[in-house]
């Protein structure tokens, strides 16, 4: 635990996106969101891989592969900010997948969690930002977001064009 306080000096604290130039280490938020970011989407690939495996619609089922990928890419792209400062990447058991393709939800249900999970991906990353410092992550963490808004308003379209997308209850 650190014993004194420190002042950032000069902006150098803030660089990052200049390729040429020496990257600061992270610091403990940076580290602490980037690790959530890996952790939360090793639970979302898994997640999409168990949906689209039962899913009986082949375009949601397409869709959750698409999802699976992303989670993938997303993964990929926090844990090189990691590896770049010599922090081994969290290993995280999240259990396996059983061959049952025998549905436990409606390609509906499943769906609906899949917009609601990427909503807060969008969330989490805009969350993530806003405590970084170094502007490389910040910059990482708005593309992620970006991909997770583009992968949700896909889930929409599919709800609309199906006919399963509810309208909420309005205020009158």
């Amino acid at each position: 635990m650190p014993t004194t306080v420190e002042f950032v000096s000069d902006r150098k604290y803030l660089s990052g996106l200049n390729v040429f130039a020496d990257k600061r280490v992270l610091n403990t938020m940076e580290l602490a969101q980037i690790y959530h970011g890996v952790e939360t989407n090793i639970v979302g690939m898994k997640l999409m891989k168990a949906f689209s495996q039962t899913a009986k619609d082949i375009e949601v089922k397409k869709h959750f592969l698409k999802g699976k990928e992303l989670s993938k890419k997303i993964i990929t792209r926090l844990e090189e900010i990691i590896i770049q400062d010599d922090i081994s990447p969290s290993v995280a058991s999240t259990g396996s997948i059983t061959t049952s393709e025998a549905p436990a939800f409606s390609d509906r249900l499943m769906l609906t969690c899949d917009i609601l999970l990427s909503n807060f991906s969008i969330g989490s990353q805009a969350f993530g930002a806003a405590f970084s410092f170094r502007r490389d992550i910040v910059a990482k963490m708005m593309l992620i977001g970006e991909d997770a808004f583009q992968y949700a308003s896909e889930a929409t379209e599919i709800m609309i064009k199906k006919g399963w997308l509810e309208v909420p209850p309005s205020i009158d």
